[in-house]
């Protein structure tokens, strides 16, 4: 039920449906990796993280701008499973969470470590913010 004068005729949607467009032309239109990102190996012994992924800048950010939107299944607690590794919380209460997931679905901002370790503070923060009218969590680049 919506809330607001919208036909009933037609279905409401947040973002554009591609369904209709083959895969080869969505590849032509859609933008497939993060701009200004690489996924690397982390090969430096001493790294807290060494022999995992990581994600790396290959151009210069600002402050506040947007590395990408976390993604993976969303879904609430009782359908959680794995370490909670790659697990983001959003829209958390007392009495029911939902989780972005990325330990099987994700794209670049999973591989995105945790400072502690290797830095006195982080370079990229998580924020909540909307994205394409939904509200997400996303990546915002250097911290201060």
């Amino acid at each position: 039920v919506m809330d607001f004068a919208w036909p009933s005729s037609v279905t409401y949607i947040f973002s554009p449906d591609w369904s209709m467009i083959s895969t080869s032309e969505q590849e032509m239109f859609c933008k497939r990796r993060l701009p200004g990102t690489r996924v690397e190996f982390i090969t430096n012994p001493s790294h807290p993280c060494h022999g995992s992924r990581g994600l790396f800048a290959t151009q210069d950010w600002n402050q506040y701008d947007v590395v990408g939107e976390y993604s993976g299944s969303v879904c609430n607690e009782d359908q959680l499973n794995g370490t909670g590794d790659y697990r983001l919380a959003i829209f958390p209460s007392s009495s029911y969470t939902l989780y972005i997931d990325a330990q099987e679905t994700g794209n670049e901002t999973r591989f995105i470590n945790d400072y502690r370790g290797i830095s006195a503070g982080p370079n990229c923060v998580f924020r909540h913010t909307h994205l394409q009218m939904q509200h997400v969590e996303a990546q915002l680049g250097r911290a201060q």
